[in-house]
């Protein structure tokens, strides 16, 4: 048997159809892993709708004033809390994944990167002017969640 009659005999389109890589299917992990995301962003979302714990511990953090009890940290935590804890995980998968860039000959996961954080930014963005929440500085009664008052935090 000659090598062209063995490729042609093994890509039939129905082989190409399942191997098309245009197309790839979401394993089991990935699936389970962007439902759990999906399910906590969601749970966050209407715990703070509805006033829950997470809005008392957010203001249990900010009565405790880390800025007072540790002035030392002053620059560090504005930093944190400016860069949205994004930046330095950015930066950590940014190098392992330039890494892989380098190893695969590829760019492919540098731009799967981009995209995403470009993503998560604007998604992010979009719900907290939906939202309005006014952060902790700005808020105007204890206990409550401070929204739909043209916050953006």
């Amino acid at each position: 048997m000659r090598t062209e009659d063995k490729l042609l005999k093994e890509e039939r389109p129905t082989d190409l159809a399942r191997r098309d890589p245009a197309r790839p299917r979401m394993t089991r992990t990935r699936f389970w892993l962007l439902g759990t995301t999906l399910a906590v962003y969601a749970a966050t979302v209407i715990g703070v709708l509805t006033t829950s714990w997470l809005v008392r511990f957010d203001w249990q953090v900010m009565l405790f004033r880390p800025y007072k009890q540790w002035p030392e940290f002053h620059m560090f935590l504005d930093y944190f809390v400016v860069m949205g804890q994004r930046g330095p995980t950015a930066v950590a998968v940014a190098a392992w994944l330039g890494w892989c860039c380098y190893k695969q000959r590829t760019l492919r996961p540098g731009l799967v990167l981009g995209t995403s954080l470009l993503l998560l930014n604007a998604t992010v963005g979009a719900v907290k002017i939906g939202f309005g929440r006014l952060g902790p500085h700005y808020a105007t009664s204890v206990g409550s969640s401070e929204m739909w008052r043209t916050g953006d935090i």
